[in-house]
């Protein structure tokens, strides 16, 4: 059950980050979608208001073709435009308003340099195919710019390069709308077609709307909206871990000690006892073996059953249990109704004291025992083995045979009692 809970866990948690993530993804689609839908539609309607505004005559057009870009910014036309946009609420957010047409190859008269890779975003010798007619600069610092410095902007930059999505529409002479990324940075551009009062196709009025205050909205969104799944996700690893690292440690736990009394297995306190020999190297460092054994049990076994047999061998492994930890100790299940134990730092003396313990609380069980003829209830023998370092190393073999033969002398000198090694 266990097992399945922390699979619960692991699966709850992959589903949570699956599912918000997909959320985060789609909402940053839905928002993308949303938004340029929106302000495109917006750009659209202002190029048409201001398309119905503004009176170019063919001759007008023509002297626009040919004036530098710092006569374009006192022509009569571009300050229609920009009273337009700077001075009405509505196109607060514009960035840019200008009218674009198409060169025709014999009229081009730049290309991309070296110099101008950078700027341009495109590849060396690309054509600047397109030339703004009309030119607003919205936005306020860049206006600020030109109005401080009239060499701010070269006759160069009244020239640009088509791309795609205007091209389209400048074919077509048709509106539209996309989202642009040149080298006047990202925006929304809505087009509109644009004729002169006498009917000749000039090109396409254009509005850019910002974009950039909107992708730092949106990023932020997601940022806040990734943060959402992610604490909890975090939450939920430490659920997870905290359990996994509880259930492996109970499962090597289990795998470790004897399932009816809790003690250590035979693999782990020999491990322990190797460990303690390595670490144990000061001369006055030592390590007590501790060998208890229930006496009689076999008798009582065959009488009550083994049933009722574990359950004495499972009561009185408690007590044993329960002491040697009490010193810090490792207790094990030797095999059948013997134990052993491994303490280190503790003197024959205080050995001595902790068995004697056991085998008063043992007794005190009062653990009826009706086939033993002398006390009629179960007792335990103990036997005990002490070392010191410098008396010369510690060989865990000879000291658990030191301890078994102080056991058996326990036996054979009445049972219930607590012998050292001789």
């Amino acid at each position: 059950m266990k097992q399945e809970r922390y699979f619960y866990i692991l699966f709850a948690l992959i589903i949570y980050l699956l599912v918000g993530t997909v959320c985060i993804f789609h909402t940053s689609i839905w928002m993308d979608e949303h938004y340029f839908n929106l302000m495109g539609e917006n750009a659209i309607n202002m190029a048409t208001l201001a398309v119905n505004s503004i009176e170019i005559t063919d001759e007008e057009l023509e002297d626009l073709k040919k004036i530098s870009f710092n006569e374009l910014v006192e022509n009569k036309n571009n300050k229609e435009l920009s009273n337009l946009f700077t001075k009405t609420e509505p196109y607060k957010n514009v960035k840019y308003a200008y009218i674009i047409r198409k060169l025709e190859d014999n009229n081009i008269k730049y290309y991309v340099k070296n110099i101008d890779t950078s700027f341009y975003k495109l590849p060396i010798g690309t054509p600047l195919d397109g030339i703004w007619l009309l030119d607003v600069i919205v936005n306020e610092q860049e206006r600020r710019k030109v109005i401080e410095d009239p060499e701010y902007y070269t006759d160069k930059n009244r020239y640009t390069h088509l791309n795609e999505q205007t091209k389209i529409l400048y074919n077509k002479q048709k509106s539209g709308y996309f989202v642009n990324n040149d080298e006047w940075g990202n925006q929304i551009s809505g087009m509109v077609p644009i004729y002169t009062k006498e009917g000749q196709y000039i090109g396409l009025l254009g509005v850019d709307i910002y974009s950039e205050d909107f992708y730092s909205y949106r990023n932020n969104i997601i940022w806040i909206s990734t943060l959402l799944v992610a604490i909890p996700s975090l939450i939920l690893m430490v659920i997870f871990s905290y359990f996994h690292f509880k259930y492996k440690k109970e499962m090597k736990d289990i795998a470790l000690r004897d399932e009816l009394t809790g003690l250590y297995t035979r693999a782990y306190y020999q491990d322990y006892a190797k460990q303690q020999v390595d670490k144990l190297r000061r001369a006055d460092d030592r390590l007590t073996v501790i060998m208890a054994d229930i006496d009689d049990f076999k008798a009582y076994n065959d009488y009550y059953g083994h049933l009722k047999g574990d359950e004495v061998i499972k009561h009185i492994g408690k007590i044993f249990r329960e002491e040697i930890e009490l010193q810090n100790g490792c207790p094990g299940r030797y095999g059948g109704e013997e134990f052993i134990a491994f303490i280190p730092q503790i003197d024959i003396e205080e050995g001595t004291q902790i068995c004697e313990s056991i085998r008063e609380k043992v007794s005190s069980l009062m653990l009826l025992h009706e086939t033993e003829q002398e006390s009629k209830y179960l007792t335990v023998s103990i036997g005990i083995c002490s070392k010191m370092r410098r008396e010369g190393p510690f060989v865990i073999k000879d000291m658990i045979e030191k301890a078994d033969k102080a056991l058996y002398r326990a036996k054979r000198e009445g049972k219930n009692c607590v012998r050292r090694e001789q």
